[in-house]
């Protein structure tokens, strides 16, 4: 049980970073969803309505080209670390795999890719 409760404390320090670190380039500009929210919007997404994932690059994909700019220093390696992390977030949405919390795996997901573009290009 400690494990469990050590894992959602890294879990929420983890999160917390990525938020530190994309806060300055994605902004406040909307009020985070709600629970009900996001339930209902991966409910939407696994159900592959085209709205929904149109909603979903028009909001991320500015702030995320921002940051992965930012991070790499390259406007081609963020084109290509963005459209790997959207084929990423496609293939966990629509696996088997629940999502717990949509924005924590973007945020992720955002800096995984950064990282692995950043190892590619320093070899």
């Amino acid at each position: 049980m400690s494990t469990m409760i050590a894992g959602a404390a890294c879990a929420r320090q983890f999160k917390q970073q990525l938020h530190h670190r994309l806060l300055p380039l994605v902004g406040d500009r909307q009020p985070p969803a709600s629970p009900a929210q996001e339930t209902q919007r991966l409910q939407q997404l696994r159900a592959g309505e085209a709205d929904a994932w149109t909603q979903l690059l028009a909001e991320w994909s500015p702030p995320l080209y921002s940051y992965l700019t930012a991070s790499l220093g390259e406007e081609a390696a963020a084109q290509q670390a963005l459209q790997a992390l959207f084929s990423q977030l496609v293939q966990q949405v629509m696996g088997e795999a629940p999502v717990a919390n949509l924005p924590l795996l973007i945020m992720t997901l955002a800096y995984q890719q950064g990282r692995a573009v950043y190892r590619q290009e320093r070899i």
